[in-house]
C-alpha cells in the first residue's frame, strides 16, 4: 500500500506545481501507455506487458522542452495465461521517471518527440530479492493528432522506452507501447 501513497504523492506535487499561481510551471496534459517488451536484471529477459501514466509539465524558462513525470508497471505476460498459479512467481518491476522531452512537428498532424531523463526502479525479478535502483531512461514517440478541440487535442501514437539502472542487479527494460494523450493548446 505504501507504493501507491508514494506515487499519489508525486503526482499531487506535480499537479500542485502546475497551478496558475506558480507562474513558471504549467500543465500541458497527460496520458497513458500500454505495451509489450522485456525487462531483465541478473536473470534472462522476461517478456512482459507495460502500463504507464504520466503528466506533461511546461517550464516556461525552457521554451522547446517540457517535462514528463511518469509512473509505470511491468509484469511477466505469463500471468495473463489461464493456468494453475499455485506456487508460481511472476516477476515484475515498477518505477517512476522524470524525462525532459523535445519534439519536432513533421506535418500538421504528425509529431515526433524524443527525450531522456532519470528513473528509479524497483526490481522484483526474484521473489526473495527486492532492489531499488537509480538509472537513466530514453524514449521516443511518433504521435498523430486525431481530434482537435477548442482548448486541447487528442493524440495517439507509438512510443519506445529504454531504461538502464546502475544498482546491484542492474535491471533494465525495453518496451514498445501505444500512447494516448490529451494535450492542452
Amino acid at each position: 500500500m505504501n507504493k501507491y501513497r508514494v506515487c499519489f504523492f508525486v503526482f499531487a506535487i506535480c499537479l500542485a506545481l502546475s497551478t496558475p499561481g506558480m507562474a513558471q510551471i504549467g500543465f500541458l496534459g497527460g496520458g497513458v501507455d500500454a505495451g509489450l517488451g522485456s525487462f531483465s536484471s541478473s536473470a534472462p529477459s522476461v517478456t512482459s506487458y507495460l502500463a504507464s501514466a504520466y503528466v506533461d509539465l511546461k517550464y516556461y524558462a525552457l521554451p522547446n522542452i517540457y517535462f514528463k513525470p511518469q509512473i509505470f508497471y511491468a509484469r511477466d505476460v505469463n500471468i495473463l495465461l489461464p493456468e494453475d498459479r499455485t506456487g508460481k512467481y511472476y516477476p515484475y518491476i515498477y518505477g517512476a521517471a522524470l524525462s525532459a522531452i523535445s519534439g519536432d512537428s513533421l506535418s500538421a498532424s504528425w509529431t515526433l518527440e524524443y527525450g531522456g531523463g532519470v528513473v528509479i526502479l524497483k526490481d522484483k525479478t526474484f521473489g526473495d530479492l527486492e532492489n531499488f535502483s537509480p538509472g537513466a531512461q530514453l524514449n521516443a514517440s511518433l504521435l498523430l493528432t486525431v481530434k482537435e478541440y477548442a482548448v486541447s487535442k487528442l493524440q495517439i501514437g507509438a512510443t519506445v522506452f529504454y531504461g538502464q539502472t546502475f544498482g546491484k542487479t542492474t535491471p533494465g527494460y525495453f518496451f514498445y507501447a501505444i500512447d494516448c494523450r490529451l494535450r492542452m493548446k
